[in-house]
């Protein structure tokens, strides 16, 4: 699911933009929820047919995850190694930034700045330039910065609030969110997180591991969306994700890669691969460029035991 991969790209933008380094003070960072709760649905998703499964899809496809996409804006910062600097949070923590060039260890950093349209924030912590190990907390207090939005060709304001902790270096990341929101009423967000993710670098080139433990809670939509120990392996061109996805109105679905996701970002959808979603009971996902097709698994073998029902897959 791309949205689900996207979110974890965000990672990446924190990590890119600057790698400004910090020391919260506080304990050893906790994996799990923080703050935020997940209190939708926790049974097993009802399915009766590859619609049911298709519509839970959507869901997560359209809505949730993926509605923070614009708000942090962090197209190509896989491809181009360097976050976008139209980003809100890129933005703030730029302006918290001391001059990386005269660290030459570890060195302890407590900066604060005010929002373009108002709020404030600070950073606390260490960064270690020998070793690239840094440590930060930011907090946000109703901070506001305007960027320019151009979907709609003006400019916007996203309003910050709560915190997040960045701990590890590039090879090792975990980022923990405290009850961090985020709200953009141009672009329809108002979206709270909590929760923790790491990313570690893999073997292969540009490879990473992300495990998710993490909430969504999207005010607009009035839903909730919870990653429970949710893996995702990708590179440049494929990824392979595994764990439990809940969904407040649906409850959970077990996902599980049987073959590699092929990723196309000018399709919606993974153009190769399959994926088997459990849930009342067990779907499977098999893509190709134009369409996908959704089946049952009667036995569990990994197979369709009936006729699948076909999909397309749109252009994005």
């Amino acid at each position: 699911m791309k949205s689900l991969l996207n979110l974890f790209f965000l990672i990446s933008v924190f990590s890119l933009s600057g790698c400004i380094g910090s020391d919260s003070g506080g304990g050893d960072t906790k994996t799990g929820i923080s703050s935020v709760t997940y209190t939708g649905k926790t049974e097993p998703a009802t399915f009766t047919s590859a619609a049911d499964v298709d519509a839970l899809y959507q869901e997560y496809m359209s809505s949730g995850t993926g509605s923070m996409d614009d708000t942090f804006d962090f197209y190509n910062t896989m491809n181009s190694g360097s976050a976008t600097t139209n980003s809100p949070v890129v933005k703030a923590l730029s302006k918290l930034e001391p001059s990386r060039y005269t660290l030459k260890a570890t060195q302890s950093i407590n900066e604060s700045a005010q929002g373009d349209c108002g709020g404030s924030a600070s950073v606390k912590g260490s960064y270690d330039d020998v070793t690239g190990y840094l440590d930060i907390t930011l907090t946000t207090n109703n901070y506001c910065e305007t960027y320019y939005n151009y979907d709609y060709g003006n400019y916007s304001e996203t309003y910050m609030n709560g915190s997040f902790r960045l701990k590890g270096n590039l090879n090792e990341l975990e980022l923990t969110f405290t009850a961090f929101s985020l709200k953009d009423l141009t672009d329809g967000v108002h979206v709270e997180m909590g929760g923790s993710m790491k990313m570690e670098a893999g073997s292969g080139v540009w490879e990473t591991q992300t495990t998710a433990n993490f909430v969504v809670k999207d005010y607009i939509l009035d839903k909730q969306f919870k990653m429970q120990n949710y893996v995702i392996v990708s590179n440049y061109s494929s990824f392979e994700e595994n764990g439990r996805l809940y969904h407040s109105d649906y409850g959970y679905v077990d996902v599980a890669t049987l073959e590699t996701l092929a990723d196309d970002w000018y399709r919606e959808y993974p153009t190769a691969g399959k994926i088997k979603i459990t849930g009342t009971k067990t779907y499977i996902i098999e893509y190709s460029y134009d369409t996908y097709t959704i089946g049952e698994d009667i036995n569990g073998d990994g197979l369709v035991d009936e006729t699948p029902v076909t999909f397309d897959n749109p252009a994005t």
